[in-house]
């Protein structure tokens, strides 16, 4: 007859428990420019989480972010909003940082809207900040 092993499930030790998220956390991407501009991107046009857009910016971008509240303050959520894409078509570094822009297209209920935003984004200490955004609107395609 031969011995059969029982396996048992892993249990890690006091210290091993300790280190594993230690571990994990070391592994986190750092930030880059392209990060944090999208970020942006997803809390102002896709998620409409102003305040989650004011966390990534500063100067003028915040400002806009602001405005945009006082704005959309007291509106209430809209359900099924717009579908917004968006797709990086040049990054490039400036004086200041580095410009990053994004064709964006905005679909509501079928009907497509095409824009260009520019995101200036600015390095400070170990992280990054969105300096300004702005958006052009492109010809319709048809």
């Amino acid at each position: 007859m031969s011995a059969r092993r029982e396996r048992r499930p892993t249990v890690l030790s006091r210290r091993e428990g300790l280190l594993l998220p230690l571990a994990l956390f070391g592994c986190a991407q750092k930030p880059t420019a392209q990060s944090v501009a999208e970020q942006l991107l997803d809390a102002y046009y896709i998620e409409r989480d102003l305040q989650k857009a004011l966390a990534v910016t500063e100067g003028a971008a915040k400002e806009r972010v602001r405005e945009e509240a006082k704005l959309v303050e007291g509106a209430g959520p809209r359900p099924g909003g717009p579908r917004v894409y968006y797709r990086l078509e040049k990054s490039q570094p400036t004086a200041e940082g580095t410009r990053l822009t994004y064709e964006l297209t905005i679909d509501s209920d079928g009907v497509e809207m095409k824009k260009r935003v520019a995101v200036d984004v600015r390095k400070l200490g170990e992280g990054y900040k969105v300096a300004a955004f702005a958006e052009t609107d492109l010809p319709a395609k048809g």
